[in-house]
């Protein structure tokens, strides 16, 4: 087996990733320590070495790691040591702005109804760009990045917890608080497919020449008609009567 491919090798990142410093790679925890394993793949994803990592591959765990350093639940996954967990903590103070990932079509939703927490999953934020915009990556590629100014979130309600690292995780955020750049420009219409069977015939664009309906200078009649042009009557006549044998 090749050692990329080693479980050994997989089991010693999960134990980093889910049970040590989640956070350095933009994960939070549930408050049972579990993570989904959507998440978990997309970290693999992005991780030399790690790339080949399926869904299988961490099922398959527990059937050869005798004792097994992870538990699989079902869509989720959890490091059977957490003892070093940061535990999520409230925060009086945090950074003034702070980078929330958007979908790219809740762009509007956002704007008017700021943005909420969805079936227990925490808001997560991030103090540096750069890791807000690789969490939001793995949600949306075309996704947006908004500046969460922090002062007025707090004077509108929320409230923020500092989940290790740069990352802080709110439950709600009011359309106050939050700056979005300008609404993304509409998807293209969808253009009906082409058949290969049938090319469509290409129509020249406005002042330009078509190349293949010109004359093909190098032709024998065409180096004729050139030639024939080009004599005066004069010169024509001549040779007429030579030709002829009058001259």
């Amino acid at each position: 087996m090749a050692s990329h491919r080693d479980p050994k090798r997989l089991g010693q990142f999960l134990v980093y990733l889910l049970g040590r410093h989640p956070e350095e790679f933009g994960l939070v925890p549930d408050a049972d320590g579990y993570v989904r394993t959507k998440s978990i793949l997309a970290v693999c994803a992005e991780e030399p070495g790690f790339a080949h990592v399926r869904q299988r591959d961490i099922d398959a765990l527990p059937l050869v790691l005798t004792p097994c350093p992870v538990e699989i639940d079902g869509s989720r996954a959890r490091a059977v040591d957490r003892s070093r967990l940061a535990v999520p903590m409230d925060m009086a103070q945090v950074p003034k702005i702070l980078w929330l990932p958007i979908r790219r079509r809740a762009h509007a939703r956002v704007t008017e109804h700021g943005s909420q927490a969805s079936a227990g999953t925490p808001l997560i934020l991030a103090a540096e760009q750069a890791m807000a915009e690789r969490i939001g990556r793995r949600q949306d590629r075309n996704g947006l990045l908004a500046a969460v100014h922090t002062a007025q979130a707090l004077a509108t309600g929320s409230s923020f917890r500092h989940a290790g690292g740069a990352l802080y995780i709110t439950d709600s955020i009011s359309p106050q608080a939050i700056i979005l750049p300008p609404p993304p420009e509409p998807e293209p219409a969808h253009r009906p497919a082409v058949s290969k069977s049938t090319p469509t015939p290409r129509q020249p664009a406005a002042g330009s020449i078509i190349l293949d309906r010109m004359p093909d200078p190098a032709a024998p009649h065409a180096k004729k008609d050139k030639k024939r042009r080009k004599d005066p009557d004069w010169k024509r006549e001549r040779k007429h009567r030579k030709r002829s044998g009058e001259g």
